[in-house]
């Protein structure tokens, strides 16, 4: 103990250094790089600079450009979507007229055919066939 007391007592007249274990130093580090962290806290919570505004104005513009032209390119996609349904329909409904025109054709057909065999049997003659 008395080489502690002497070695405290010159350190206190400053006649040596003062002794610095490893650990001091690592916990001086420690505590640095904590105040640091609240250091970048704080600069976090402060307002933003106006060069930062700036861009952050751009940004949402440029966002909200993107957005526009979604929204465009969503409608006209729409728009052809009801467009092509509305052509669809009209072809449909072209189609199932011109099957029920055959199928009258068919029925006339057949109907004649039909007419063409009643009298064919009067006469006694053989049906025609279909």
């Amino acid at each position: 103990m008395p080489r502690l007391q002497k070695r405290i007592a010159l350190e206190e007249i400053a006649a040596i250094e003062e002794h610095k274990s490893p650990l001091d130093e690592d916990l001086r580090k420690v505590s640095e790089s904590e105040s640091d962290d609240d250091d970048k806290a704080t600069r976090k919570e402060e307002r933003p600079s106006l060069i930062s505004r700036k861009r952050s104005s751009i940004f949402h513009e440029l966002i909200q450009m993107i957005a526009d032209r979604s929204r465009e390119r969503d409608r006209d996609r729409r728009r052809r979507s009801k467009s092509r349904e509305r052509d669809d329909k009209d072809r449909r409904d072209k189609d199932r007229e011109r099957g029920r025109e055959k199928d009258r054709g068919k029925l006339a057909h057949w109907s004649e055919v039909d007419e063409a065999n009643a009298q064919r049997k009067q006469l006694g003659l053989a049906p025609l066939q279909r």
